[in-house]
């Protein structure tokens, strides 16, 4: 942007820095043969069997959106070269809580708005359950009342699948997730499972 010089003049044109991509939505599934029999047997199987596969899908899908490759077929996560940046904090001395404070201010200071922190649930449990060197409180919370899962009001979620020690600080509407459909499960006959009492769960 630019002052316009006079009225009437032609004012200043604005660019926008964008390339066009063309991306492939990815399927993540597995499967598993159960017998008919079982099935009749063990009603309350189903639904296990059905939980276990949705919970295998979705921590799949955690895991890629956090440090997926994005290598061909694959998905491209928070962590894969191109998507971040990494950011060192000004003193190695600083403790959790204030070199996520740094990147925030660093994102702030380069036009981003952090809003969304990623930490590794020992991580976390570290920080929450820091104490003060003299007197032995608790400085967020406690046990009894813990802290909300934020650091310097920046929402906080855990993963198991970011590297302990470290953190992702991000501004989420820098971030596209395409996404076809939820988690379904379906079961079906394969090959000759029919003749065979067997059905194929598939989520």
């Amino acid at each position: 942007a630019g002052y316009q010089a006079n009225e009437g003049a032609l004012k200043a044109e604005a660019s926008m820095p964008t390339d066009l991509k063309s991306v492939s939505i990815k399927t993540i599934a597995h499967f598993l043969p159960v017998s008919e029999q079982v099935l009749a047997d063990v009603p309350a199987l189903q639904q296990q069997i059905d939980s276990l596969l949705r919970y295998g899908v979705g921590s799949k899908l955690e895991r890629e959106l956090i440090v997926g490759t994005g290598s061909p077929g694959q998905i491209g996560g928070l962590t894969d070269t191109g998507n971040f940046i990494v950011w060192s904090p000004s003193t190695s001395t600083l403790n959790t809580a204030d070199k996520i404070g740094e990147a925030l201010a660093s994102l702030d200071a380069a036009g981003w708005a952090g809003n969304l922190i990623v930490l590794h649930p020992n991580d976390w449990q570290a920080m929450r359950s820091e104490r003060a060197e003299t007197g032995g409180e608790y400085l967020a919370g406690s046990w009894n009342n813990p802290a909300a899962p934020n650091v310097w009001g920046v929402p906080v979620v855990t993963s198991p699948y970011i590297t302990e020690g470290n953190a992702i600080v991000l501004d989420t509407s820098q971030v596209a997730l395409l996404e076809r459909q939820d988690a379904t499960v379906q079961m079906g006959w394969i090959e000759d499972q029919f003749a065979r009492n067997v059905v194929t769960v598939r989520a």
